[in-house]
């Protein structure tokens, strides 16, 4: 079942914030930070140039596994949705800071303007997740947090500019959030599969487990994951160097089409050990 939550502006344009293909499959893959949309009534309050340097560009399309995908068009920016909704840090669920240390916003909204935007934004974007957990009662699940990330860490005042070596980070929270056969299984299949999809760098790691984030504290896949209760869940970071150019922006198609189709082969083997 596809369902598209249109949003009016104060144009009268209807603009599609989250799609959720929702199916019966016990995979549900999640793609929090696809989008770069501003609301035109926020245009005046946003003051950063970062939209599209902190959106995880094309996840929408390499994380659609074929099973459920729920994604959106918001930018972060606007509200983090990898956020716990009460995460007041600057951060947080409503950022008022970027990756480079650069304000967010030209002034603080009122706690009126917070509660609107996160009834508006954050909230029925886990009525989905919750509505495909629902669907899945019963089973064991897998929630793919999907995300990506910088291939260079940038320079902020608590820390220097570093290159990251690896290709893919997953955080599992020492295996806390999900089976440990589910993620020796996907790290292992990447690790010896990757070769025949993209081209791995000489001195590049393929993948690290509680990396670049030893834990993942407050965001989808910590409220989620509960091995113990059938539901599994972890946080896949890929390298934006596989996906774009980090200055121009400019797609690499080929290699969308290649991570889609790697994940889509490393969640089929998942699948096969999940029940």
């Amino acid at each position: 079942m596809i369902y598209r939550d249109l949003r009016n502006n104060e144009k009268g344009e209807l603009h599609s914030v989250f799609t959720a293909y929702i199916t019966e499959s016990p995979i549900i893959s999640l793609a929090p930070h696809s989008g770069t949309l501003i609301p035109n009534d926020l245009e005046g309050r946003l003051i950063t140039d970062q939209f599209l340097t902190d959106a995880d560009l094309a996840t929408r399309q390499i994380y659609n596994l074929g099973h459920t995908l729920i994604s959106t068009s918001l930018s972060r920016n606007v509200v983090d949705l990898n956020r716990a909704r009460n995460d007041e840090s600057s951060t947080g669920v409503i950022r008022r800071v970027a990756f480079d240390d650069s304000e967010i916003l030209s002034e603080p909204y009122s706690e009126a303007m917070r509660e609107a935007l996160l009834t508006n934004f954050y909230d029925p974007f886990f009525a989905y997740i919750n509505k495909a957990i629902e669907m899945n009662k019963g089973k064991k699940m897998l929630i793919l947090n999907g995300h990506s990330m910088d291939s260079v860490i940038p320079k902020t005042r608590e820390r220097d500019e570093s290159e990251r070596n690896y290709l893919f980070g997953l955080m599992t929270t020492n295996r806390t959030l999900a089976e440990p056969k589910l993620i020796q299984t996907f790290i292992e299949y990447i690790a010896d599969k990757a070769r025949e999809f993209i081209e791995v760098p000489e001195g590049m790691d393929v993948i690290r487990e509680d990396e670049p984030y030893e834990e993942v504290v407050g965001g989808i896949s910590e409220r989620y994951g509960r091995p113990q209760n059938g539901i599994n869940s972890f946080l896949l970071e890929i390298n934006k160097n596989l996906i774009h150019n980090d200055e121009t922006f400019e797609f690499y198609h080929d290699n969308v089409k290649k991570l889609n189709q790697l994940l889509r082969n490393a969640i089929e083997e998942v699948s096969k050990v999940l029940n």
